[in-house]
Parts: C-alpha cells; sequence; structure tokens
C-alpha cells in the first residue's frame, strides 16, 4: 500500500499533526471508528517513511483484519474513507491555526446572512491587519485588505452611506498594490525563464504594461514594488553597478519583504552571476558564496520543511568553491533531510563526490559516482554535472598516477564521446548551453589527446592554454584554465 494516496498523504504529516489527526479521529461516531482506527493505527506504525514490505496489501489484510472477512476490495473502501478523513482533518486542523483565516471565514459567513455585526467586525479585522507592526506583514495581507476594504464598501446594508469614503480610497490602494507586486513578479519570473529554457518565448503578453508605474504614488512606499522595478531594471541592463544595487536592498530590506518576494530577489541575484560566471569567475565566487550564506542564515532556501535539490546544492557548491569546507560540510549534513525523499540519496551523493573532489580525495568521489549509477537522475541539469565531475575526476586521478596505465586515455575519450551525444541529442538543453557544454568538450579531448608516452607535451597544452584564453563562454574554464597551468608549471623545461 506504499503508493496509494492515502499512504502519499500520511506522509506529509508530521510527529504532531499524526498525534492530532488521531484525536480527531477519535471524536468520530463508533461506528465509523471501529472500521477505520484499525487500519490508521497499524500504517501509523510506520511514519515516516512508510517503506515497510508489512505494508503490502496482503499483510494488510492479515494484520489489520485478520478475524474478518475483509475483502481487497473492501480495503479499498476503508483505504478511500480514511483518507477522505485524513483531508478533512488538514483544513480543520489549519484552520485552527490560522487565525486571521478563520474571522475572514466568519465574516463572508456574515456577509451571506446579511448579519449586522458584519460591518463591525469587518473593520475590526481591517484595523488590525493594518496596524500589524512589521511592513512584511501589511505587504502580505493586501489582497487580503484589498478584499475585505471591498466587502466592507459595497456590502448591501451600509449602502455606501454608513461607510466612509476613506474605506474605498484603501480599496484602489490595495489592490494596486496586489496588481503590480503580481504584475511585476510575472515579468521578472519571464525575463529570467527566456535564458534557461529552450523553446522561444513571446514576452510581450506577460511584460506589456498597461500604465506607467511611476505614475502610481500611492502604492511608492511598498518595499517590494520598489525592489521588484529595480531587479526587472538589473535584468535588462545586465550591468553589475545595477546588480549591487539590488544586492544591496535585498540585504538591508528583507525583513520588510514576505519570504517569497525576498526568495524570488534571491534567485534573480543567482540567475545574474551565474550569467556572468564564465567571463568574470572571480565576481561569481565572491558573490556566490556570500548570497548563499545569507540566504541559509535568513531561512530563504526552505519552504514547508523542504528544501529544493537546486538550492543545496547551489549553497555547498558555492562553499566548497570558495573553500568554505568547514561551512559547507555543516550545511550539507544538517539539510540532508530536507530535501525529497524521492531525491534525496542521489543528490547527498552527489554534493559529497563534488566535496571530495574538491579536496582531491579522488578515490572517495569515484566511489561515490559508483553508486549514483546505480540510482535515477531527474533533471539534465543534474545528468550533465555528474557526467563533466566524472570526466574530471577520472582525468584527475590519471594525472596523478603519471598517466597511467595508457588505456585509460581510450575510456575517457569514450566516456566524452558518450557526453557529446548526449549534449547534441537533448531536447531541452538551450542552444547556448549546449554550445558552451560542446566547447568544454572539445578543450577537454585537446587536454587528454595532449598527452604521449606517458608525458603531457608542453607545445600542444600551451597552444590549448592561449586558445582557451580567446574563447568564449566555455563551460568549466577555470577547471581547464587550472588544469593546464598546473601541468605546464610541474613539467620540465615549462
Amino acid at each position: 500500500m506504499q503508493q496509494t494516496q492515502l499512504v502519499q498523504l500520511l506522509k506529509v504529516l508530521n510527529e504532531q499533526e499524526l498525534k492530532a489527526l488521531n484525536t480527531f479521529l477519535k471524536r468520530k461516531p463508533d461506528k465509523i471508528k471501529k472500521v477505520i482506527e484499525p487500519l490508521f493505527d497499524y500504517l501509523r506504525k510506520f511514519a515516516p517513511a512508510y517503506n515497510s514490505p508489512k505494508l503490502n496489501r496482503a499483510v494488510v489484510l492479515k494484520k489489520v483484519f485478520k478475524k474478518s472477512s475483509v475483502t481487497s476490495p473492501q480495503l479499498n473502501k476503508i483505504a478511500f474513507q480514511l483518507k477522505a478523513m485524513v483531508e478533512d482533518f488538514l483544513v480543520t486542523y489549519d484552520l485552527a491555526n490560522d487565525k486571521l483565516l478563520k474571522r475572514r471565514l466568519l465574516l463572508e459567513a456574515l456577509q451571506r446572512r446579511n448579519h449586522p455585526a458584519f460591518p463591525k467586525e469587518s473593520r475590526s479585522l481591517i484595523k488590525e491587519l493594518n496596524q500589524q507592526v512589521s511592513a512584511q506583514s501589511v505587504e502580505k495581507d493586501y489582497l487580503a485588505l484589498f478584499q475585505l476594504n471591498h466587502a466592507l464598501w459595497s456590502n448591501i446594508n451600509t449602502q455606501k452611506v454608513d461607510t466612509d469614503f476613506e474605506v474605498l480610497l484603501n480599496t484602489n490602494e490595495y489592490l494596486d498594490a496586489f496588481y503590480w507586486r503580481n504584475k511585476l513578479t510575472l515579468i521578472l519570473e519571464a525575463k529570467t525563464s527566456k535564458s534557461i529554457i529552450a523553446t522561444p518565448i513571446d514576452l510581450s503578453q506577460i511584460t506589456n504594461l498597461p500604465f506607467a508605474l511611476e505614475s502610481n504614488k500611492t502604492i511608492a512606499h511598498y518595499p517590494t514594488i520598489q525592489l521588484l522595478v529595480k531587479t526587472i531594471r538589473m535584468v535588462d541592463s545586465s550591468q553589475i553597478v545595477d546588480y549591487q544595487v539590488v544586492k544591496k536592498a535585498l540585504l538591508t530590506t528583507v525583513q520588510q519583504l514576505t519570504k517569497k518576494d525576498a526568495q524570488d530577489i534571491f534567485v534573480t541575484l543567482t540567475n545574474f552571476y551565474n550569467k556572468h560566471k564564465g567571463e568574470n569567475p572571480a565576481f561569481w565566487k565572491t558573490e556566490a558564496f556570500e548570497l548563499y550564506a545569507f540566504a541559509h542564515e535568513n531561512n530563504l532556501l526552505t519552504d514547508n520543511g523542504r528544501m529544493r535539490y537546486i538550492e543545496y546544492c547551489n549553497a555547498a557548491i558555492a562553499g566548497i568553491i570558495t573553500k568554505n569546507f568547514a561551512w559547507s560540510a555543516t550545511f550539507i549534513e544538517e539539510n540532508k533531510m530536507l530535501l525529497s525523499p524521492k531525491v534525496r540519496d542521489l543528490i547527498y551523493a552527489y554534493i559529497k563526490a563534488f566535496f571530495h573532489f574538491q579536496k582531491q580525495e579522488f578515490d572517495q568521489v569515484i566511489q561515490l559516482l559508483k553508486s549514483i549509477d546505480l540510482m535515477d537522475s531527474f533533471t539534465y541539469n543534474l545528468d550533465i554535472n555528474i557526467q563533466t565531475l566524472n570526466l574530471r575526476v577520472f582525468f584527475e586521478r590519471w594525472a596523478a598516477n603519471d598517466f597511467l596505465p595508457k588505456e585509460e586515455q581510450n575510456w575517457l575519450l569514450d566516456q566524452l564521446r558518450k557526453f557529446e551525444h548526449y549534449i547534441i541529442g537533448h531536447k531541452k538543453l538551450p542552444i547556448i548551453k549546449k554550445e558552451n557544454y560542446l566547447r568544454f568538450a572539445s578543450f577537454f579531448r585537446l587536454l587528454v589527446t595532449a598527452i604521449e608516452a606517458n608525458s603531457p607535451q608542453i607545445p600542444q597544452l600551451k597552444h590549448i592554454q592561449k586558445d582557451l584564453t580567446i574563447t568564449n563562454a566555455v563551460e568549466l574554464r577555470e577547471w581547464l584554465k587550472n588544469t593546464l597551468a598546473r601541468l605546464i608549471a610541474n613539467l620540465p623545461h615549462s
């Protein structure tokens, strides 16, 4: 039963929620409890993983319903009934823990019933939201404030006469704030997606603004909107000076932003310095670690107790590349369990392999990469990262063994051909990325074939080094450059 909708739903509940669910189910009539409680009590024994072989359907029937004549179809009905109750519990639980949502639902119920207390209760909630201490709270709730003000203004019982005109002005202000915050976010997402999605994108429908934002003075004091405008300007200009403006604004106003808005700005900043990685690796190194350390400190890398594998990898790599090994080692271990269980082992093995690679512990890297071979990858970016790391670690180990055995050269070239075929044939990889990885492959081939009689040939290495310097946009340029420089420096007659 591991893959049933019921078990998948139970998996998302933490220990506290499971206890609350147990209490919730015990309040059900005895007739219902008698049917569903045995199944729930049995299943919860296997939390949180729910991957025990004892969850096999036949075993469940035998263990839970051994004294009755419940059949497999009847078990399906019981599981469906329990799933429906878990869904009801989630709604009830969240409602009990979200006082604002509860009060808004109550207001809507009062309004539908023309209750005379509706205007008073509505004004009370609006006042409470407006008196929130932090700008973050106000910005987070301006859709709610728009809806509350509009409902109060247009309520049939007040007839717009008993309501202050300021309510209408506030309705307009919060509508503008909600509109612009979301409009600017969509524009930002569209512009940044254009550089990472392979298929051509028409931005005209998204980026066409109906009127100038500068003319709307009522929302000029919203930090999020100001920052989104600066961020879009940065994306359009690609100038480091604009990047520094946005970065400074994020670092100084993060506590005034909603978590989602701060995350959007942070991700756009990381996209910016990644775009400049090839031409300015020093800028990338400086910015990557500082921003990811800041994001981790301000809890911008997680949502609902889960961390995306991209943030996990990028944060760890930023620390590793800048030789902040202690920080990275702690980050990798402390945040492993925040990864999705579906990809946790794969991502952890890859990032640990990268960690050991940077510390030149090549045998450990190879062992970790072998374990990855037994798993299924799930994104082309990760596939490429694993393949390029595999190429580099075997080259580095070959070099450390004085380029012996000779057969290693043919093996590397064979792996390189497979990598090139993968890149060329990939339909989702953007053209610019394909070109950059194929340039890496070309230089890597030159590097491998420059080894003759178990020794690199200095004239060939210097020629490769010169071509690398004048070639634009090569993936893993820094590794190629450092490897060439190291080989040339360590050889006689250099």
